[in-house]
């Protein structure tokens, strides 16, 4: 057993919190639907994060594995059966879903070694059977409790390419395939293909659907479909149905109310009692498929809706006389992520690829345009974001522009941009003493230009007015005592004291290249935190620590990112593949021992490292995708730990800097200048440590910390005469 080397050198804060189990949350973006059913009042879509079910009027529930124990994260196809119960194919196997628990079959248990990713269709039949097709493995059908293998080579299928499955009410089975339509009557297999029908291009066929009355429908070649009734089959074409010119034949549906259901690549028409009704892009409002083998499953809800989801029209519903499109299949509107933030009042701030902003307040979320907030010049990333203690959020753009959010309203600061040519940006952050620092990279020199923004003023930091900084990229940052600033370039760290520079040597410097740079970070202790390719290195301002495999039982020793909650807690990201690890790349140290953090569903997911990591002021470890891997999204760990005093509720967020603290800190009083306000000072426990009355100057108190009160976590109380409360808390440090 290694040494607990940790506690040697984790001096941390030390409270009376406790732990329950903790939770997971992913919060994804809009994505392909993968599949499509409906029956009833519930419209299922099959999603790369799992299941969005929808009502007939559009609201959604998510379901992945993180928050409702899905049995797997890739839902590929899905059908509702008549009891009511979910099926869906996904890489593992087929799932039933009966309300309440889940059944799982992996495709030993089925009989048929394919793989479910490209599982084409899912079908149920009223009797219960259940059908699944491959693109190149065949079909399978599950019967009292059994699944039958069916392909070229065990049975009448004249193709293992599957393309559509639907069940007779005589029960047959009908499959069709790119060799033509198998029909399957108990044991006896009747193929219909171009040979013995006379139809151009029978043998491509592309889906089938059955009336009530029996009568069968295709969709055939490139713009043909026919029907076989009484024995005979009758080909059809476009331009035989009032549609010259219409494109590729693609899905053949028929409803409960047996209206037949017909998608083009540029219309979609529905036959009804005899009469055709054709709905062409224009009228749909967006460009349908154009290829002749896209699939966009359409289905009917039971209220007579009609549902399809497609690459450019994403997922549309047609109540009969209006088209609306949902972006419904994710459930936050993210892309690929590349910081987060929080403001005073909770809320959290995301930015990444695309031009947008993304607030999420408690479960709501909300959007902006940056080029609607003033910006000249068009971004399509967003690469840093930071919430400050008095209530804003800034957005450094890689063209120089800042965005900041005050809580009410957006303001455009160009100086930067103005003043030098900007084309990247690396942070923004606050400093105890109120001030923001932003590190941006210069177009000439490819270097980094460091500005401060205090009290309205903007200043700049650049070689070669200092040496230290002549061939620097500052890619991140950390705030110690005295005013003291820490930042990182690739392999070096750098120390500004508010006047000199000085570079200090690392330890165990890491690698040239750009994956090599790391983050840093301020223990509660004062201590600084480096995370290299050799481990964490702990720097106490005169001498170094390492932290590796080789004395510690931390996971790995290539370490991207690391981050202290105020409840005693370390997290670190890292690359999973580094030790062959794929499980996870997120780990917490508390207690003396280290927890990997794997979301659920998400086992062998990960592919890299996250790209951006943050602690809310609630212990909550956010993580996200890597923009160059597949876990996209924001990943939230809650450790849910409770402390034995919780600050009342009521009451607006009462700004404190700086804070962490040493021997001051300042409560700023917004709206209370020259009101006598209660002040009142509380330990972890809830203890009473200090109270009394003062009156703010230009908002603002000035609190002495007493030398008595150890490190740790206090929490403050501001209350005015009218009985109005302001709370907040702050770390005290030594």
């Amino acid at each position: 057993m290694k040494s607990n080397f940790c506690t040697l050198l984790l001096a941390l804060v030390a409270t009376s919190l406790s732990g329950q189990n903790a939770s997971w949350q992913h919060f994804y973006p809009n994505t392909a639907a993968n599949g499509l059913a409906a029956r009833g009042n519930t419209i299922l879509v099959a999603t790369d994060f799992g299941l969005a079910r929808l009502d007939t009027l559009g609201n959604a529930t998510y379901y992945d594995p993180v928050n409702s124990g899905l049995p797997f994260r890739q839902a590929k196809k899905v059908a509702i059966d008549q009891a009511g119960d979910w099926w869906v194919t996904h890489p593992g196997g087929v799932a039933q879903y009966d309300g309440s628990n889940w059944t799982n079959w992996d495709t030993t248990q089925m009989g048929l070694s394919f793989w479910t990713s490209n599982a084409t269709v899912l079908e149920t039949s009223p009797d219960g059977r259940v059908g699944v097709g491959t693109s190149s493995r065949g079909a399978a059908v599950f019967e009292n409790n059994t699944w039958t293998s069916l392909t070229t080579t065990n049975s009448g299928l004249p193709s293992n390419n599957i393309r559509g499955i639907t069940f007779g009410a005589d029960g047959k089975i009908y499959f069709a395939t790119n060799a033509g339509l198998a029909v399957l009557d108990g044991v006896v297999w009747t193929v219909y293909n171009t040979t013995n029908t006379g139809i151009t291009g029978f043998s491509d066929c592309k889906s089938v659907a059955l009336t009530s009355a029996g009568i069968v429908w295709v969709t055939i070649g490139s713009n043909r479909f026919a029907k076989l009734e009484a024995g005979v089959w009758t080909d059809y074409t476009s331009a035989a149905i009032g549609l010259p010119g219409v494109g590729f034949s693609l899905n053949v549906i028929v409803d409960t109310q047996d209206r037949l259901w017909l998608a083009f690549s540029k219309s979609i028409s529905v036959l009804e009692a005899g009469n055709w009704t054709h709905y062409l892009e224009s009228d749909i409002g967006c460009t349908l498929p154009v290829l002749p083998t896209t699939q966009f499953q359409p289905v009917v809800d039971g209220a007579g809706q009609y549902w399809f989801w497609s690459s450019n029209c994403g997922l549309t519903q047609f109540d009969g006389q209006i088209w609306e499109k949902h972006t419904t299949t994710g459930n936050a509107p993210l892309t690929s992520v590349y910081a987060l933030t929080q403001d005073t009042a909770g809320n959290m701030w995301f930015v990444g690829n695309g031009q947008s902003i993304a607030k999420k307040e408690g479960d709501t979320w909300q959007t902006f345009n940056p080029m609607a907030l003033g910006l000249s010049e068009p971004v399509t990333e967003i690469w840093a974001a930071h919430g400050d203690p008095f209530g804003n959020v800034w957005f450094p753009m890689i063209t120089g522009e800042i965005l900041r959010f005050d809580g009410a309203g957006w303001t455009m600061f160009d100086t930067v941009a103005k003043t030098r040519d900007i084309f990247d940006t690396w942070f923004a952050a606050s400093a105890p003493d109120g001030s923001i620092w932003f590190s941006f990279l210069e177009n000439s020199t490819y270097r980094s230009v460091l500005v401060r923004y205090q009290n309205g003023a903007w200043t700049f930091f650049s070689a070669p007015d200092i040496p230290v900084l002549s061939d620097k990229i500052f890619s991140s940052v950390a705030f110690g005592d005295s005013n003291v600033i820490w930042f990182r370039a690739y392999n070096d760290l750098v120390k500004y004291d508010g006047s000199n520079w000085e570079e200090i040597a690392l330890p165990n410097p890491s690698g040239p290249s750009l994956s090599s740079v790391r983050k840093i970070d301020t223990a509660p202790d004062g201590a600084l935190w480096v995370a290299t390719e050799n481990g964490l290195d702990r720097f106490d301002g005169a001498n170094w620590t390492n932290l590796s495999l080789a004395n510690s039982d931390i996971p790995t020793n290539d370490i991207f990112s690391v981050d202290f909650d105020r409840a005693g807690g370390m997290y670190i990201s890292y690359d999973p593949f580094t030790f062959f690890d794929v499980e996870s790349h997120c780990a917490v140290y508390r207690g003396g021992v280290w927890t990997k953090l794997v979301p659920p569903g998400y086992e062998s997911a990960f592919n890299l490292e996250p790209w951006a990591t943050f602690v809310d002021r609630d212990n909550r470890f956010w993580f996200t995708g890597h923009p160059a891997g597949t876990d996209y999204g924001v990943f939230m760990y809650d450790p849910m730990l409770v402390r034995a005093y919780e600050v009342p509720s009521p009451g607006r967020q009462l700004h404190v800097f700086p804070n962490p603290a040493t021997d001051v800190v300042y409560l700023q009083l917004s709206d209370w200048e020259n009101l006598p306000v209660q002040i009142a000072v509380r330990n972890a426990q809830g203890k009473l440590l200090y109270q009394q009355t003062k009156t703010p100057e230009d908002q603002v108190v000035l609190l002495r910390l007493s030398a008595d009160w150890p490190a740790g976590i206090y929490y403050l109380e501001a209350v005015n005469e009218k009985g109005e409360r302001q709370t907040g808390r702050f770390v005290r440090v030594r």
